[in-house]
Formats: structure tokens, C-alpha cells, sequence
């Protein structure tokens, strides 16, 4: 009896939850004024909190005291205290058709899938920030978006993105992908977004980039880093001429071949959290618009086998002001010598902290006439060496960088102004 009753019990929840969803509800919410965190006012900014679970069959009526041909920003606001902050699972009804100036639209929550009805009518549509928990992309989604400037796809769960995903984006200029599951991409996935500046693929798995794929003649800023790349093909940006941001740290690269070399555009690159041990410098600090190089933490890898093949003329000049080294198996007493022989002569700043230097020979410092900034600690320093050192650095006005020295446990040293040496 206790078993048919348990059993008519679930067939009544059953049917009442399937009511519940198929009952088609209106739905009233208001548009606050200003940011629901901050004091900023816009008249015609509309910031919505949903304190309830929304279904797919419910319908919403907007209350405001702005006409809603005027509004152009909807941002479902969504506390983090409120326990149903993921309860948003589809684009509500009807928002883009009636709210037919927007602009720009920011929608977390729980969205699973979109298709090509949820964005008929974002015909005005600039803007559009979606994270939620979306695993793939389908194909001509967006070509009704025709004004999309702006694509903010973080923070989803894509693993999957269709070669005609973004059909359409003719003037998009940012997309952001970063926190996703990535792993490839077809080849014609960016065809159809020429004018994109801005591509963000960090936090994913990508481990490969196919040649032909960044096919992005205006792009500027690409970020790759915290993914699984172990190379980087000696074509893979050659239709990004104008980049000027390349960011590839917390990856697996080893080598990087031609692959920038011929990015006369580009002002910061970032090889952070590599193993990179086969790099020519000379080609990367000869590019005409370098100012930024990191290298640091690649470990073992990166020793000074990376300055054996540069020549000792210091004719060549670059662009150089910030060069980081720090954490790697450089250990040679003529870096700066090496330095001065790749033309770095307009350097301000100089990690090179966390190596394992015993000395240099500093009587070259005064062929950096701009250097600024010198980082020092975590080396092997001889004391003598060390104090002689500091003083003739301090003397010249550089700003050091004194962090404590590793040293192997059995290792005795004393401190001269806080460096530990031996």
C-alpha cells in the first residue's frame, strides 16, 4: 500500500511540475535607474533583477517610465546572494522585438542553447555579453546581428563552434571566448569577421592553431595564454600584420620559429609559463614596434643558449624598454654584454631575478643610458662582487629590485642590503 501510494505521489508531482511549465505566466518587472552597484545614472540604461525562476513559456512586461523605443542597455542583474542567480535558462520572448533600439544586452544565468529566433529581431543590436552555460555554437545564429560591434561569450561551456557561427558579424571588432572549453577550430571559423581587432581565446584547452585559421588582416590584440599549445607553425600569423598584443603564456611552447618574426606591428609579447628553449632573439628585438618582451618562468629551458648565435657589433638597435627574464637557467657574467650586441640600448627595465647568476660584468651598464629598473634577487651573488655592485648601481640612480635569494639548503650566506649572497 506505502508503495503504490509513494508511486501516486510521484505521478502527481509529475504532472503539477508539468502544468507549472507548460502554464504560460505574465511576468512584470521594473527597470532600475543607475547600477544596481554603483551611484552612475543612465536614462537610457534599464538594469533588471529577476528575483524568481523564469521557464521558457513565460512571457515578461517591462515597467518603466522610459518610452522603449528609447531604451538602448538591458542588463539582467543578477546578485550573488540570490539562490536563483542561475535560474535564467532561455533569452526572454519578445525583448528585441519590443525593445527594437537596443544596443547593448548582458544576460547571465543558465542558458543551455540559442538559436537563430532569439536574435531575429537585435537587428540594432552592438553589444552583446552572454555568459552563461552554452556548449556550442550553432551555425548563421547571429546573421541578423548586422551592427554587432562587440561578442562577449565568456564564461560558457563552448566546446563546439560552427564555421558559419559568426555569418553575418561583418563589423564585429570584439569577440571574447576566454573561459570555455576550446580545444580546435575549423579553418573557416573567423572568415566571416574581417574588421575583428580583438580576439580573447585565454582559459581554454586549444592545442593547435592551424595555419590559415587567423586569416584576421585587422586584428590587434590576441590572446592565447592559459591553453595547451606545445608550437607555434612558422605561418600561423601571417595574416595578422597589424598585430600588436600577443599574449602565449601558461602554455607548452618549446619553439618559437618564424611565427613572429615578421609582426612589424607588434608592441608586447608575453612567452611567460613555457619551456622554451629554441628562440632567435635577434629577429624578436629587432621587430620595429617591441617595447615588451616576458620570458620568464620557462624553467630549465631557457638558458643562454638563446644569446649564443648574436653577434658582438651592437650595431642593430631596438625598440626594447622592458625585457623580463626572471626564472629561468641563465647564468652567463656577459648578459649585458650579450644585451648591448642586440642593440637594447633603449632599455628602461631589466628582470632578471630567479636565475642563477654568480656575477656580471656590470662595466657595460653605461651603454643603457635609459635603464631605470634592475631586478637582482634570487641569484647565487658573490658577496664581494655583490656589495661593489650596489653601490656603483645605486650611485647611477637605477631603482633595484631586492627580493630574497634561493639558495640550496646547505648553502651559509649573509645579507649585504638585503641580497643574500655567498
Amino acid at each position: 500500500m506505502d508503495f503504490i501510494m509513494s508511486k501516486l505521489i510521484f505521478f502527481v508531482a509529475i504532472l503539477y511540475w508539468a502544468s507549472y511549465y507548460a502554464y504560460a505566466r505574465q511576468i512584470s518587472v521594473t527597470c532600475s535607474w543607475g547600477e544596481p552597484t554603483t551611484t552612475r545614472i543612465d536614462p537610457f540604461a534599464c538594469f533588471i533583477r529577476i528575483p524568481f525562476k523564469l521557464t521558457p513559456n513565460d512571457t515578461l512586461t517591462f515597467n518603466s517610465e522610459i518610452d522603449p523605443s528609447e531604451l538602448t542597455i538591458i542588463n539582467f542583474w543578477l546578485p550573488s546572494a540570490s539562490r536563483y542567480q542561475w535560474d535564467i535558462t532561455f533569452i526572454p520572448k519578445g525583448i528585441f522585438e519590443r525593445f527594437s533600439h537596443l544596443k547593448s544586452f548582458t544576460l547571465p544565468g543558465h542558458v543551455e542553447s540559442i538559436s537563430h529566433d532569439d536574435f531575429m529581431h537585435a537587428v540594432n543590436l552592438e553589444r552583446l555579453s552572454f555568459g552563461n552555460q552554452l556548449k556550442v555554437i550553432p551555425g548563421n545564429v547571429f546573421d541578423r546581428v548586422a551592427k554587432l560591434e562587440v561578442l562577449d561569450l565568456s564564461w560558457n561551456k563552448i566546446a563546439s563552434i560552427h564555421e558559419n557561427s559568426f555569418k553575418g558579424l561583418s563589423n564585429l571588432r570584439t569577440l571574447k571566448l576566454h573561459r570555455n572549453q576550446l580545444q580546435k577550430f575549423k579553418l573557416r571559423t573567423f572568415e566571416n569577421v574581417p574588421l575583428l581587432e580583438e580576439l580573447l581565446l585565454n582559459n581554454n584547452h586549444i592545442e593547435t592553431v592551424e595555419d590559415g585559421i587567423l586569416k584576421l588582416p585587422k586584428l590587434k590584440h590576441l590572446d592565447l595564454s592559459y591553453n595547451k599549445l606545445t608550437e607555434l607553425s612558422n605561418l600561423i600569423f601571417k595574416d595578422c600584420r597589424k598585430l600588436e598584443y600577443l599574449d602565449l603564456r601558461s602554455n607548452h611552447i618549446t619553439s618559437i620559429k618564424r611565427s613572429v618574426y615578421n609582426l612589424n606591428s607588434l608592441q608586447l609579447l608575453n612567452l611567460d609559463n613555457n619551456r622554451i628553449s629554441d628562440i632567435y632573439l635577434r629577429a624578436i628585438v629587432r621587430l620595429p614596434s617591441l617595447e615588451y618582451i616576458s620570458m620568464e618562468n620557462n624553467g630549465a629551458s631557457l638558458n643562454d643558449n638563446i644569446f649564443v648565435s648574436e653577434s658582438m657589433s651592437g650595431s642593430s638597435k631596438s625598440a626594447i624598454k622592458s625585457l623580463l627574464l626572471s626564472g629561468n637557467n641563465l647564468k652567463n657574467r656577459e648578459l649585458l654584454v650579450r644585451l648591448w650586441s642586440l642593440g637594447l640600448t633603449h632599455l628602461e627595465k631589466l628582470h632578471i631575478d630567479n636565475n642563477s647568476f654568480e656575477y656580471i660584468d656590470f662595466y657595460p651598464i653605461y651603454a643603457f643610458p635609459k635603464l631605470k629598473e634592475i631586478n637582482l634577487g634570487k641569484n647565487y651573488w658573490k658577496c664581494e662582487w655583490l656589495e661593489e655592485t650596489l653601490k656603483k648601481l645605486e650611485a647611477d640612480g637605477i631603482e633595484l629590485n631586492l627580493f630574497s635569494s634561493r639558495f640550496p639548503s646547505s648553502t651559509s650566506f649573509k645579507h649585504i642590503n638585503f641580497i643574500p649572497c655567498i
